[in-house]
């Protein structure tokens, strides 16, 4: 899930923690592209009305509802959500293909508050979050059964010996996504490393240490959004 923070309709601020306002049920959508709609709830937490509209995009934070592309479309796409409401909104399939692997989409949920706020202590914002959306082709596998042999990692040294220095290199041969949330080698905890690896993607990630003899441990986010840790003994290549 991202947060982006849009503009700020301006009212005096005390102090306040930056929250989206309306919630979704979960951290991710799972989406079967052989079905024809699958069905979201969202919640407004706000102790205020807002107008919401919801759409299906690749992500590009500078897309709008008119040029998003995607296979799926939101319904409704513009609502009003009074305060402690929840509402179901429905993802329609309207892909004319079947994916060969999973596909990676967001769904934004932008929300507007009333003008008319009569608060001094509280600071208004017009928000818009993003949750992804996994398009899967029909029939696979839930992530969690995916099987760790197909995951291929190596430990790369980069230079000659004076310079040298190390990669540790991902290798998805799945067709799922992989959602990282933390990886280690040994007692060496990598701090720099991409959240998500394409299905049959390769990413290089340098190292800023030797790292020492050990396993390489994947924390890894499964479909319920669960971190779950998976570890794999690694050979240095060249």
């Amino acid at each position: 899930m991202k947060l982006v923070i849009f503009f700020i309709i301006l009212y005096t601020m005390i102090s306040a923690n930056v929250t989206a306002g309306i919630t979704l049920e979960g951290t991710r959508v799972i989406f079967d592209s052989s079905k024809f709609s699958h069905s979201v709830v969202v919640k407004n937490t706000n102790a205020y009305d807002v107008i919401v509209q919801t759409w299906v995009d690749d992500g590009d934070l500078n897309n709008q509802p008119n040029n998003a592309e995607a296979p799926i479309i939101t319904k409704p796409s513009l609502f009003n959500l009074e305060t402690g409401e929840s509402k179901v909104i429905e993802l329609i399939n309207i892909g004319a293909r079947e994916p060969r692997n999973e596909e990676l989409y967001w769904l934004n949920i932008y929300e507007i508050p009333p003008k008319n706020i009569n608060n001094e202590d509280k600071l208004t914002l017009t928000m818009q979050t993003q949750y992804k959306v996994f398009y899967r082709p029909s029939e696979s596998e839930s992530f969690n059964k995916i099987e760790s042999e197909k995951i291929i990692l190596s430990l790369k040294a980069d230079g000659n010996r004076d310079t040298e220095k190390y990669s540790l290199v991902v290798d998805n041969n799945t067709s799922f996504h992989l959602n990282f949330a933390g990886i280690s080698i040994g007692d060496y905890v990598i701090k720099n490393y991409p959240r998500v690896v394409k299905p049959h993607g390769l990413t290089k990630i340098p190292l800023s240490k030797v790292p020492e003899s050990g396993k390489v441990k994947l924390n890894l986010i499964d479909d319920s959004g669960f971190i779950y840790t998976m570890s794999k003994a690694v050979n240095l290549g060249n």
